[in-house]
């Protein structure tokens, strides 16, 4: 009954730190907005130069 009641607390334990760290990730991946904003120009200089290099073809 010891044991059985000890893996119980175990998986309980292990579910809740499992949680917490599924709430801190998505909490601390965020981008900030000028990193976003750079990113963003950045895949559009990548298209125009891509539609660039296709016209000249």
């Amino acid at each position: 009954m010891v044991i059985s009641s000890f893996w119980g607390l175990v998986v309980f334990v292990g579910a809740m730190v499992l949680l917490g760290v599924l709430i801190w990730a998505k909490f601390n991946n965020r981008v900030s907005r000028d990193q976003h904003r750079r990113t963003e120009q950045a895949t559009h200089d990548l298209y125009q130069g891509d539609a660039v290099d296709h016209d000249q073809r």
